[in-house]
Formats: structure tokens, sequence, C-alpha cells
């Protein structure tokens, strides 16, 4: 008799739970500005110091999502930064300048991010993030090219404005940890929009 009063209860919560979800799956674009804490590195055994390189970054960003309840959902990225010239500089080697040119840096990142939602009235609601992205930067210069690849751990806040059933409008701001050689972390601001089926 235990054991059914076990199994039906088992069986009731879960039937709530699948009561509970709502898969909305949906699509959206994003515009972000990236503001990265940069470190000297070294290309090819030489030191380039950080403030010959840019660091800050204009990208796009594909989304794809779902709201699994009004509460809570997930959503996997693509980003892609512009290409991003730092100052002119000149290569010198034994005290003979040997070249001059412009340091180009650029990144791109996918990864998934756990979202929580809190409904403040029918279309407008507040956002928060936890996730990981993979980061891989770029640098080209002086004939030369240098890559990394980083894990990132992104936390984010935001809002979302929701027009209709299915258009909505979102602003985040987001901190992303990743303490690679060449950068510590990035800040990012973003606005766009979403398309949910």
């Amino acid at each position: 008799m235990k054991k059914t009063l076990l199994l039906a209860g088992v069986a009731s919560l879960f039937a709530m739970n699948v009561n509970a979800v709502e898969f909305k799956p949906y699509v959206g674009i994003d515009y972000t500005y990236s503001q990265a804490s940069t470190n000297d590195v070294v290309v090819e055994g030489v030191s380039v110091p950080s403030e010959l390189y840019e660091d800050t970054f204009n990208s796009f960003v594909l989304n794809v999502g779902a709201k699994l309840n009004k509460n809570f959902g997930f959503e996997a990225f693509y980003q892609k930064s512009s290409k991003e010239e730092g100052q002119i500089t000149t290569l010198v080697i034994g005290g003979t300048p040997v070249a001059t040119d412009k340091i180009e840096t650029s990144f791109d990142a996918f990864g998934l991010d756990a979202q929580g939602y809190l409904p403040v009235n029918e279309k407008f609601e507040l956002i928060g993030s936890v996730g990981l992205g993979k980061y891989d930067f770029e640098m080209k210069g002086f004939g030369t090219e240098a890559s990394e690849d980083e894990i990132g751990y992104r936390l984010s806040a935001g809002a979302q404005y929701n027009i209709n059933e299915n258009f909505a409008l979102r602003g985040m701001a987001r901190y992303v940890i990743i303490d690679s050689d060449a950068v510590d972390d990035m800040t990012e601001f973003s606005i766009g929009a979403r398309y949910t089926f």
C-alpha cells in the first residue's frame, strides 16, 4: 500500500511539472558593445603592450532559445565582433625600426546561458542569466597572427518589453570573466529583438 501511495505521489508531481512546462522557442539578434580589460602579450617573442591594440568592440549576436515556463529558459548564442585596429606603431629590433603597422584584434564566441525571468506586468519582465561561452581572440599585425581560445563565465542582467505574443525588445548588461593571457574580463551592453514562434 505504501509503495502504491508513493508511486501515485510521484506520478502526480510529475504530471504537475509537465503541465508547468510550456515550451516557447524563439530566435533573436543583438547589437553588443564590449569593453575588454586587456594585458600586454607576447607574439612570436615580441612583447606587445596592451595600449597598442584595441580593447573595445562592436558585434552582432545571433540567439536561439526557449522559455520553459514564465520564469525559466535557456539561450544559445553566437557572437562575431568587428575587426578593430589599434594605434599605428613601429616594430623596433636591435634599436632599428623595421616595420610600421596597426595591430588588428577581433573575437568570436559561442555558448549557452540559463535565464531567469521575473514578470513585472503583462508586457515587461526583468531577466538574469548565468552561462558559459568559448571565446576565440585573434590578433594580426606585422605579418604575424596569434589566437587564443578561452572559456568565459557570463553573468547578465536586463529587461525585456513584450510588444505582443511574438515580438519583444531586450536590453542586457553583462560581465564576462575570461582570465586569458590577453583579456582578463569584458563588460558588455546589448540591445536586440526576439521573435517567439
